[in-house]
């Protein structure tokens, strides 16, 4: 079966990468980004004229409810960013997106050198803009989504050729916003039509009814594949749990509270650590899907509610910090499929991170094997939590791993051309920059119109939103908030 299953998946590979070159998908008009670094030496005073002509953007226009518009695509059209063109070193480019009309519309700035010999220039019309090379901050991971069950289940309904549309808006490398990130569940989570894991055969220890679901074979490989090829190299892949099987949890469901049972040193935490690589070798076998990362679970805290409406597992941060050093890696590093992966903690709300911070690596005397923090944006704490992180464990990355809109409230799910929530990702994403973040993630690439599927109706928005029966999809505001910082 597992040969037949590679077979299979070498064949839509090598199927895939025919039909993109041989034109069987639309081939809008490749942009070939030429970018040429700016060196300028210690600090340069640079005036930049506001006069400029502006380009119209390709964007078919439908507005809804909301305070602004969104871009329709469909099978044969999909707007795209203008080229950027050639610089002389006495230009530049901006990308402007607004409420009203545009969306990363291009203008042209003419750049003025001056020397101002400790004269103050006060010219009309001008943007300046102060640039120190000397000083260095954070290098930047990327940006990207997730792979969900639920934007599969979307994207599976789409025809071919609107899917591959979405896609390449995502992914492609020439006219898509590159995102290079991608975040992964294993196995189920709120966004699946089902609860579900890859063993739910009651102790089985040795994990000999262990396989992938239906689901990632046919609404997650594919399309990270896809996305693969796209974007002209393999995405930076973050596996992240919701809960272990319901046999290994103290509560006996996934869905819920509970913990791992037992002891750490006893079998449930070692049976859990295989299960877990087991993913990444069943993935690596079949599709030859590599993974950058991966957090020990998904939002906690929410194990401590037994009444928790989806999928969770409480892992306190001395448990993360003690199962990734003692258990975990060293079982993950016993395969090439897992060797290389770098281990994440917390990936919880940002107002208990720094808590999480202390007691998973105050240790400074001893080795931790865990690589950084991962944190999500459903709270109201100050990014600045982020800079006293990186002031007290400044070896340690900080990763936004989890974002969207419409996910509580009165105005919970779907707003199509909602601007105050592109304002609110363009902000998040700024303000984790300024703080040391090295990435942000959203979550769902894509939903349908109310925001699923979610088998507990806990939907949400998100950039993309697909419409089936007219086989087409919105691109929300909050998708060029995003795209402009690809």
């Amino acid at each position: 079966m597992i040969i037949t299953l590679i077979i299979i998946f070498l064949r839509l590979l090598i199927q895939l990468n025919a039909q993109i070159n041989n034109g069987i998908f639309p081939q809008e008009i490749p942009i070939k980004a030429k970018f040429e670094q700016l060196k300028w030496n210690k600090t340069k005073n640079i005036f930049i004229s506001k006069n400029s002509i502006e380009n119209t953007q390709k964007c078919f226009k439908r507005h809804f409810s909301a305070d602004s518009f969104v871009c329709v695509c469909n099978s044969i059209h999909c707007d795209q960013p203008e080229e950027i063109g050639e610089f002389t070193g006495e230009n530049a480019y901006i990308y402007q997106t607004d409420p009203i009309k545009q969306r990363l519309n291009k203008k042209e700035l003419k750049i003025i050198k001056r020397k101002n010999n400790g004269i103050k220039l006060e010219l009309e019309n001008t943007v300046k803009i102060r640039i120190n090379a000397s000083q260095q901050y954070q290098k930047i991971l990327g940006f990207g989504g997730a792979f969900t069950d639920a934007v599969g289940y979307n994207l599976n309904l789409l025809s071919k050729k609107t899917r591959m549309q979405l896609l390449r808006t995502y992914f492609d490398k020439n006219i898509g916003i590159r995102y290079t990130v991608g975040r992964v569940p294993i196995s189920s989570c709120d966004f699946s039509s089902r609860v579900y894991s890859y063993c739910d055969t009651d102790n089985d220890f040795k994990l000999k009814t262990f396989a992938l679901a239906e689901e990632d074979l046919h609404m997650k490989i594919p399309h990270i594949l896809t996305a693969n090829i796209l974007a002209g190299s393999p995405l930076n892949l973050v596996a992240t749990s919701w809960s272990a099987p319901a046999w290994m949890k103290t509560s006996r469901k996934m869905p819920g509270g509970g913990s791992l049972r037992g002891k750490l040193d006893g079998p449930f935490y070692h049976t859990y650590a295989h299960y877990l690589r087991r993913f990444f070798e069943e993935y690596s076998n079949l599709a030859n899907i590599t993974f950058w990362g991966m957090t020990i679970e998904n939002e906690p805290q929410y194990g401590l509610d037994p009444c928790y409406k989806f999928q969770a597992m409480w892992v306190s941060p001395e448990n993360q910090r003690d199962f990734a050093n003692n258990i975990l890696s060293p079982i993950l590093k016993s395969s090439p499929a897992s060797k290389n992966l770098l281990l994440m903690g917390h990936d919880d709300n940002r107002n208990y991170i720094l808590d999480a911070a202390h007691k998973i690596f105050g240790n400074k005397n001893s080795t931790n094997i865990i690589a950084g923090l991962a944190y999500h944006w459903y709270s109201f704490s100050p990014h600045s939590v982020l800079s006293e992180i990186n002031n007290l464990y400044p070896d340690k990355f900080l990763w936004g791993s989890e974002a969207c809109a419409g996910w509580a409230g009165v105005d919970q799910g779907v707003s199509l051309g909602n601007w105050t929530r592109a304002m609110m990702y363009g902000r998040d994403i700024l303000r984790g920059l300024q703080n040391w973040a090295i990435g942000w993630t959203d979550w769902n690439l894509c939903l349908d119109l109310i925001g699923g599927p979610n088998w507990v109706k806990n939907y949400a928005d998100s950039p993309i939103i697909v419409n089936v029966t007219a086989d087409e999809f919105y691109k929300q505001p909050m998708f060029y908030a995003m795209a402009h910082f690809r």
